[in-house]
């Protein structure tokens, strides 16, 4: 049997590679009408990092409780329901993988004022 020895500096793993955390979306466009919001975006521009998914937290502006929900990574865009008519809301969005989550993208939006129906 041959053994070979290693005379010299102690041999060491390499380092694990950086994170590979994403860049964060770009806002397209908000599409509101009196109660819901269409939103579409761009995903980072930096396709070398794989995405799982977004996370979107939305509220009024006036209340800080904010909803938030998951999306898969496609498609890139979304609709938000039950909104309150003539309100200001804010949105934000973050891309996210096993690595972290993104910066936030926030855009504020105001949806239409509804037909206000008075009995006189």
């Amino acid at each position: 049997m041959l053994f070979l020895l290693h005379k010299g500096p102690p041999l060491t793993t390499a380092p694990p590679p950086p994170p590979m955390i994403p860049e964060a979306p770009k806002f397209l466009s908000t599409d509101p009408t009196t109660t819901s919001v269409s939103v579409t975006w761009q995903s980072p521009p930096d396709n070398s990092v794989r995405i799982t998914g977004y996370r979107m937290t939305y509220g009024p502006s006036y209340n800080r409780s904010a909803k938030a929900i998951d999306l898969a990574p496609s498609p890139t865009q979304t609709q938000l329901t039950g909104l309150e008519d003539n309100t200001q809301y804010q949105i934000s969005l973050i891309a996210y993988n096993a690595d972290g989550d993104s910066e936030p993208v926030t855009v504020t939006f105001v949806t239409l004022e509804g037909k206000n129906n008075f009995i006189v």
